[in-house]
């Protein structure tokens, strides 16, 4: 029982442990310590400099390349991190992976070091904006879920949660929930949009995954740096569909797991028109889940009174 609490509370740490770095770069820029390309040699820098869990696994010789490849692309497919499936398949011990993420933590080169040894900011002033940074979060986590709380839909935060650890798995960087949830009567269609439907005894609802490009861009990104396939780029336009079908696959598992129930999901559909008109289809509701480079807007319908 000690290991699986020890494991719970360890594994998060595969991505949500530098997710506030990412966003508190972001902050920095705003704050106009430096610009857009700066940012950017900065991210290039931590490419190289901060290593997966995966990497850091071959390079004890604890894991060969081609493990590390399927257990990334298990984890996408099941939602799962790479620490517990490493973990649950006996490849690596739980202390093994204790020992990979605070090697992670010891040598992890965060946004803040960089702009002060850069000469960007002083580290005084450094600790100020941090804190300040600390503040904004928890001013907007507040308002996401006194939004959140007042929206009908059944099983929402599941869902939310589901999609955005899904992500995480994807693009290797957390991506979160905006403070734009609004009710929504017509979708504009960014990069791609898709239309799914989730049915059980107890509830009939239907989802959009509406991308933008820089989002599904930053994905493609990914995939081409793991992969390195020239073929890789003949299918970009290929990737939407393919995060579509993946969410609504994790999604009804996780519901089915979390209600006990059989829920029946339709293929993620493209809808191709310019603009979708939600009136008279009920009550739906916008979340945009933003990345540090891109977005994607999910539109969920509320059950009808």
């Amino acid at each position: 029982m000690e290991n699986l609490l020890n494991q719970d509370n360890l594994l998060k740490a595969d991505f949500e442990q530098f997710a506030n770095d990412i966003y508190f770069a972001k902050h920095l820029r705003f704050k106009k310590y430096f610009d857009d390309s700066i940012l950017e040699q900065f991210w290039k820098i931590q490419e190289l400099a901060n290593k997966k869990i995966g990497e850091l696994a071959v390079e004890r010789k604890w894991l060969t390349p081609n493990i590390v490849e399927e257990l990334y692309d298990e984890g996408i497919r099941n939602n799962k991190y790479f620490g517990q499936l490493a973990i649950e398949k006996n490849l690596l011990t739980i202390e093994q992976v204790k020992e990979i993420i605070q090697e992670q933590r010891d040598k992890f080169v965060s946004i803040g070091e960089l702009a002060v040894n850069f000469g960007l900011i002083r580290p005084e002033k450094l600790e100020e904006e941090y804190q300040l940074f600390k503040q904004n979060q928890e001013s907007v986590q507040k308002l996401i879920e006194e939004k959140l709380s007042k929206i009908p839909i059944p099983h929402l935060k599941l869902i939310l949660n589901t999609i955005i650890l899904t992500l995480t798995r994807m693009l290797l960087m957390p991506p979160r929930l905006t403070t734009m949830i609004q009710p929504v009567e017509i979708i504009y269609p960014m990069d791609k949009l898709y239309l799914l439907s989730l049915n059980s005894n107890s509830f009939a609802i239907n989802l959009y995954f509406n991308f933008d490009e820089k989002f599904v861009n930053q994905i493609f990104i990914y995939k081409f740096k793991q992969y390195k396939n020239k073929k890789l780029i003949k299918l970009r336009n290929s990737i939407p569909q393919e995060i579509a079908n993946i969410l609504t696959g994790v999604i009804l598992k996780n519901l089915s797991n979390a209600t006990n129930t059989d829920i029946y999901m339709s293929v993620p559909k493209q809808i191709i028109n310019e603009h979708y008109d939600l009136q008279g289809q009920g009550e739906h509701y916008k979340f945009a889940i933003a990345s540090a480079i891109g977005k994607i807007e999910i539109v969920i319908q509320a059950p009808k009174k």
